[in-house]
């Protein structure tokens, strides 16, 4: 009979030695976490079952056992390099639904690859490369001194191990808290890992009994009703309430706007400097993904169907045309196909760009927000007798900052005093910051001037990455900003205008969401924030889109 012992026999000094080695590399990981000896048996259990997966991976690849713990490792080590690059960015950590970064990685390199490292991304590959050269050259394959019947037999019992470990690992998916940072620190790395990919079989959460937008009969429905202009301005957020040395002209524009609004104030988004989806799919939906367990990370994976909750559906009913506006490729994140479902007529893609994107790109590496505009005013003007709702979502301000130069003029132009060395990125961001200024400026005008009412609801998906900014000047709290204007009639205007010279009580404060924000344990007054630049009323993204249906 075959000679399976012997087989396996070979296997263990290459498995043992990667195992160990799949501990050691942990050591790597920022921040830590606690020792193996430490964790649930169930997590050590999935950790070595999935690093035996990747060994049975590479060895059906190469057949070469220690080739194979080289392709494993580098494997879980991969991971934890990408997450510590992610945690530095985005404070976050890397879970497994983050994976479908890796082909996005591949198919839009500029929107990931600067934040990991051009340089040292080569190196890694170039290492691996090498490393898999010298396995070939050096190891002979274990099929050359044993039967071909044998060495199969004995990586599928290695296999059928692994498969028990894994499925022992899943047995403490019920312990899952979906808070990174706790399950890493109670799992691992690895087997929270595993146990996120398991979570992802479970059922998902209700939405329907979720979300905080209103059943179609309780919408509020205007004799005439408005153009409705929803804006998802990348990255925005007012860095005057944390940098002094930033003119007030940046924003001049959005303050003026925010004087006339019926409501704005802080957002709290459930994302930092990335993720925009979780910022989106709660405007979107009126639910708040940090509740949604698993899919709180990335909404879109899993949870679109035609029985989702949605603002542009209500919206549909109503009897509105519902057009998204997103200057980039429709099939990132699936928007291509999600956004039907989510009750949108036409989406607007890079595609219809492309023309003027090459003559007015200038100083954008992305299509620029003033040209956004121009298309949003463009479909607004079309004839039509139904009133029509706009979702745009702009590129702009998407990073890496750090790429971009600013001409001394610019930094002239928003700055008060010269920035520290390291710190260019926030003057590259006051640069869009500006266009996304008068962007609010052209949006404002154009509706005031047609013939139909209009909304504009504007707010920011989530603050920039600027890492060396923020070591050196300091870091925001995460909220951004937002605002809801809506044009008025000359005499809704002079009485606005009186209401302001005479000054509300505090009452009338209140009930218009208008109330100074109060400070609380689980959100204190920012100390550097500037008294002019403190909101109104602090609003949660899954909050938005009922507010602006309530002011109809």
């Amino acid at each position: 009979m075959f000679n399976v012992m012997a087989v396996i026999t070979a296997l263990l000094p290459s498995m043992i030695a990667g195992l160990a080695l799949s501990f050691a590399i942990e050591q790597i990981f920022k921040p830590r976490f606690q020792a193996p000896w430490r964790r649930p048996l169930p997590a050590i259990a999935a950790h070595l079952g999935l690093w035996l997966g990747y060994f049975v991976l590479g060895f059906v690849l190469c057949r070469r056992p220690w080739l194979a713990t080289l392709f494993s490792t580098a494997i879980f080590a991969c991971l934890i390099v990408v997450n510590n690059a992610k945690y530095q960015s985005l404070r976050e950590f890397f879970v497994y639904q983050d994976n479908d970064y890796f082909l996005d990685c591949i198919k839009h390199p500029r929107l990931y690859l600067p934040f990991l490292g051009i340089i040292p991304t080569a190196l890694t590959f170039t290492a691996i490369a090498l490393a898999l050269w010298a396995g070939v050259a050096l190891e002979a394959p274990l099929t050359q001194g044993n039967s071909l019947p044998a060495v199969w037999l004995g990586i599928a019992g290695v296999l059928v191990f692994a498969c028990a470990l894994l499925q022992y690992g899943s047995s403490n998916v019920s312990a899952l808290s979906f808070d990174p940072e706790r399950d890493l620190t109670t799992h691992g790395f690895f087997g929270a890992y595993w146990l996120y990919r398991r979570a992802e079989q479970l059922p998902s959460v209700d939405l329907t009994q979720c979300s905080s937008l209103p059943k179609p009969s309780a919408v509020k429905t205007p004799r005439v009703l408005p153009n409705i202009v929803a804006i998802q301005s990348e990255s925005f957020f007012d860095p005057r309430r944390v940098y002094p040395q930033i003119k007030p002209e940046v924003l001049q524009h959005f303050d003026g706007v925010r004087r006339e609004a019926d409501l704005y104030g802080l957002f709290e988004v459930p994302a930092w400097g990335a993720n925009t989806v979780r910022t989106e799919f709660s405007f979107l939906t009126g639910v708040d993904v940090l509740k949604m367990g698993v899919d709180r990370f990335n909404p879109y994976r899993r949870l679109i169907n035609f029985g989702v909750p949605s603002l542009a559906r209500l919206l549909q009913q109503q009897g509105y045309r519902t057009i998204c506006v997103h200057p980039y490729p429709a099939s990132f994140y699936k928007r291509d196909k999600l956004f039907p479902m989510l009750g949108f007529d036409q989406f607007v893609d890079i595609s219809e760009f492309e023309v003027v994107t090459k003559q007015h790109k200038g100083d954008c590496h992305f299509v620029g927000d003033e040209v956004v505009a121009d298309k949003v005013l463009e479909l607004l003007g079309q004839e039509s007798e139904q009133p029509t709702f706009v979702f745009v979502i702009t590129m702009e301000n998407h990073g890496p900052l750090h790429l971009e130069s600013l001409p001394d003029s610019d930094k002239q132009e928003w700055l008060t005093e010269p920035l520290p060395e390291g710190c260019e990125d926030l003057g590259a961001y006051l640069r869009h910051l500006g266009h996304a200024d008068q962007m609010i400026k052209k949006l404002t005008e154009g509706l005031a001037s047609a013939g139909r009412p209009g909304t504009l609801a504007w707010y920011g998906d989530h603050v920039p990455i600027m890492e060396k900014v923020y070591q050196q000047l300091g870091t925001p709290d995460g909220d951004t900003d937002y605002f809801i204007w809506r044009t008025r009639t000359e005499a809704e205007r002079k009485s606005q205008a009186q209401a302001q010279l005479q000054g509300l009580t505090a009452e009338q404060l209140v009930a218009r969401h208008l109330a100074p924000q109060q400070s609380s344990p689980q959100h204190p007054r920012p100390q550097e924030v500037a008294p002019e630049h403190l909101a109104a009323h602090r609003l949660a993204a899954h909050q938005f889109a009922a507010e602006i249906l309530k002011l109809g």
